[in-house]
């Protein structure tokens, strides 16, 4: 079976005419279709490698990954419903209290799974509380012939110390990019540290080199022999805050945007920022925290800009790079600003008008939103479309939106998490067709 990449293929390090499409109309995706229910405090979906008929979700309210077929035909004779692993016997005591920020976060499967018996590996991303918090990345294999991942089989790949809770979610996604021989990238973000009462001494460990915090990272997983030696994860950006969701860009037909990372910081007045990593970009890029933010001060349709914060600049600071947008349009009389949950670029064939476009949302205290960038390279007045309404996301409680979701179609999805409810059967996933 054919690896499941763009048709438009390249080797790394070759760079890309960059930007979005923006398609004429003005109709929007017309409703948001529930696939899955009573799933435990989901935080991430995708699906089965070469099968967007069977849906893998992140439950973390049980410590589980799960598998499910969906729609028309099931999962073409995958069982309806399964466990892939069960990671309950870590330490994700605090679940209860952050849902979105402790226990599993994300998974990967390896680009070459379908390809390779050797490859059938599952990535897992979780943050765990005992002894003391940490971020890590784990390897698992799913031998051939079964749907589940072996847990004797768990190989380390990243792990650093953490502090806070508040700012640890976190995602993994390969490179959509055709690989050259022993290079296969995963990437991943890492939030800021000690979000509280933090003064601007603590608060600049982002910029410096030698931590983990607040960095996006790029990790060759054919390095190295783990767990004797470490792949060494390559820094392509500091100065993030809370990146909450990022993806990876399977590029259109002609190979536009393939293998760009998108990536939703959460800022400290406002929505947050839309970041974008654009293949093909040299050197550490620098997004300025806590040093520079996005200005939400201005008009959504203005180009966005990085202003001074409260944390005084270093004698000689080094160049910044802007976001794609600072999203402010959304701010709230009562002074409470909502999250930005970072999304994908649409690639599916399903709803025509999102062809091209960034999708990403608003999580917080008012009630959700689902947005798309007009055109990331063309900004103007009315840069985003509010899908809310036509999904009926509006009826959503505040906070119940956790989180989207792309299948191997390239389908979206929405993630709800209903969080006056207990931690199980609380979770309902959502197509937007």
């Amino acid at each position: 079976m054919p690896r499941e990449r763009s048709s438009a293929r390249i080797r790394f390090g070759i760079g890309l005419t960059i930007g979005l499409l923006a398609l004429p109309g003005t109709s929007v995706a017309q409703t948001a279709t529930p696939v899955l229910t009573s799933l435990d405090s989901p935080v991430f979906v995708t699906s089965w490698p070469g099968n967007a008929g069977v849906l893998v979700v992140v439950e973390r309210g049980s410590g589980r990954i799960t598998r499910h077929a969906v729609g028309a035909g099931g999962g073409g004779g995958i069982p309806v419903q399964g466990l892939i692993l069960d990671l309950s016997a870590k330490s994700f005591t605090l679940m209860n209290a952050h849902l979105e920020f402790i226990g599993v976060t994300g998974v990967a499967f390896h680009p070459d799974f379908l390809d390779d018996r050797n490859k059938r590996f599952l990535y897992v991303r979780y943050n765990e509380e005992a002894p003391a918090p940490t971020t890590i990345i784990e390897r698992y294999h799913v031998p051939p012939g079964t749907l589940s991942a072996d847990p004797a089989t768990a190989t380390l790949f990243f792990s650093f110390p953490t502090i806070e809770t508040g700012h640890g979610s976190g995602q993994i996604h390969f490179d959509t990019r055709e690989p050259v021989p022993n290079m296969t990238l995963l990437y991943f973000t890492m939030p800021d540290d000690k979000v509280g009462s933090a003064t601007c001494g603590e608060k600049e460990i982002v910029q410096d080199d030698g931590s983990r915090l607040g960095k996006f990272f790029a990790l060759n997983v054919e390095e190295g022999s783990p767990p004797a030696i470490l792949p060494e994860p390559a820094m392509l950006g500091k100065g993030l805050r809370n990146p909450f969701g990022m993806s990876v860009d399977r590029g259109d037909g002609n190979g536009q945007g393939l293998g760009d990372v998108w990536i939703g910081n959460t800022g400290p007045d406002c929505p947050g920022d839309i970041l974008r990593w654009v293949v093909g970009t040299s050197g550490v890029q620098n997004f300025g925290w806590p040093w520079k933010i996005g200005d939400c001060s201005l008009p959504d349709g203005d180009p966005p800009t990085l202003v001074v914060t409260s944390c005084p600049l270093p004698p000689n600071p080094p160049p910044f790079t802007d976001p794609v947008r600072v999203v402010s349009k959304f701010l709230t009389s009562d002074g409470n600003n909502d999250a930005l949950i970072g999304g994908y670029v649409y690639r599916g064939t399903n709803v025509d008008t999102l062809t091209n476009k960034y999708v990403f949302a608003l999580y917080g205290k008012h009630s959700p939103k689902v947005l798309a960038l007009r055109d990331a390279d063309a900004p103007s007045d009315d840069f985003t479309e509010d899908l809310t309404g036509a999904l009926g996301v509006n009826t959503w409680p505040a906070g119940s939106l956790h989180g989207l979701g792309q299948d191997t179609d390239g389908e979206l999805y929405l993630i709800r998490v209903n969080t006056n409810q207990p931690v199980t059967n609380n979770g309902t996933i959502y197509r937007i067709d």
